[in-house]
C-alpha cells in the first residue's frame, strides 16, 4: 500500500517514486548509537554521525546516489529515517543542497495528498504576514544569532510580526489573531524518549507539543527552528507529524 501511494504522491508532484531494499538492522543500531551519544553529549558523536552518514548512503542504489551528488535541484524523502544526513561525495546531502523531508510513520495520507493537490500562494509584498516566534530568552547564549536575523530583516524592508508569548495560551492566541500565511519558530526543544514527549522552550520554562497546537486548521507553512521538532522514532513528540495532520506544509 505504501509503494503505491508513494507512486501516486510521485506523480501528483512530478517527481520520480524509489524503491529501496529492506533496510537492515544495522542502520537502526547506528541511529540508537547516535541518539543515545547525542543525549550524552559524547566525544563518540562524530565518529558516530559519519558511520550513520555512510550507511544511508550505502542503501540507496549507486546511480542514484551519483544524481543527487550532481544535480543542484530540491530533493523530498518520504521517510521516517533522516536521509537528508547521507553522504553524498565529501557532505550530507543538507549541506549540498535543499532538501525536505516528511516522516511517513502515522502520517495521514490525506493530508499528504492535500499538500500537493492545493497550491498555496505567498504575497511577498506583504512580510507582516509572516509571523516569528521570537522565544529565545534574553541572557540565552544564542540569543545573539536571533537578534542578527532581526536586524537583517528590518535592513532589507522584511518587517515581519514577532511574538513572544510567555504561556501555552498565549502562543494559540498569537496564531489566532495574527493568522499569518507563514509561521517561523525560534526556540529550543527537547524530546523525551520514554516519555515520546516533545516539549518547546518558552525563555526559562517549557510546554508540550499538545498544549500548542490547536485542534482548528493551523496557518499554512511553517518553518521550525528548534531542535527535536521531528526525531526519528517519535510518534506523538513529533512537530512535524502534528502539523501535517492539521494541513499546513512545514
Amino acid at each position: 500500500m505504501i509503494s503505491c501511494q508513494t507512486a501516486f504522491l510521485a506523480a501528483i508532484s512530478d517527481a520520480i517514486p524509489i524503491q529501496l531494499a529492506p533496510v537492515s538492522g544495522q542502520l537502526f543500531n547506528a541511529l540508537a548509537d547516535l541518539n543515545n551519544a547525542l543525549e550524552a553529549n559524547s566525544r563518540k558523536v562524530t565518529s558516530l554521525f559519519q558511520k550513520t552518514e555512510s550507511l544511508l548512503a550505502a542503501i540507496l542504489p549507486p546511480k542514484l546516489l551519483e544524481h543527487i551528488e550532481e544535480g543542484e535541484s530540491p530533493l523530498g524523502f518520504f521517510s521516517d529515517l533522516p536521509f537528508e544526513w547521507t553522504l553524498a561525495g565529501e557532505w550530507p546531502i543538507c549541506l549540498s543542497r535543499p532538501v525536505f523531508r516528511i516522516p511517513l510513520g502515522l502520517s495521514h495520507w490525506d493530508a499528504l495528498n492535500a499538500i500537493h493537490e492545493r497550491r498555496l500562494k505567498i504575497d511577498t509584498g506583504k512580510p507582516e504576514r509572516v509571523l516569528v516566534f521570537d522565544l529565545i530568552h534574553r541572557t540565552d547564549p544564542i540569543r545573539s544569532y536571533t537578534d542578527v536575523f532581526i536586524a537583517a530583516s528590518a535592513e532589507s524592508a522584511q518587517h515581519y510580526t514577532y511574538s513572544s508569548p510567555q504561556t501555552p495560551r498565549e502562543f494559540v492566541q498569537a496564531l489566532a489573531q495574527h493568522a499569518p500565511d507563514i509561521v517561523v519558530l525560534d526556540t529550543h526543544a527537547s524530546y523525551d524518549r520514554g516519555k515520546d514527549e516533545l516539549r518547546i522552550g518558552f525563555g526559562k520554562t517549557s510546554a508540550t507539543l499538545k498544549e500548542l497546537v490547536p485542534d482548528s486548521l493551523v496557518p499554512p507553512l511553517w518553518i521550525l527552528s528548534a531542535c527535536d521538532t521531528s526525531v526519528t522514532g517519535a510518534v506523538r513528540g513529533d512537530f512535524v507529524r502534528q502539523l501535517l495532520s492539521r494541513g499546513p506544509l512545514v
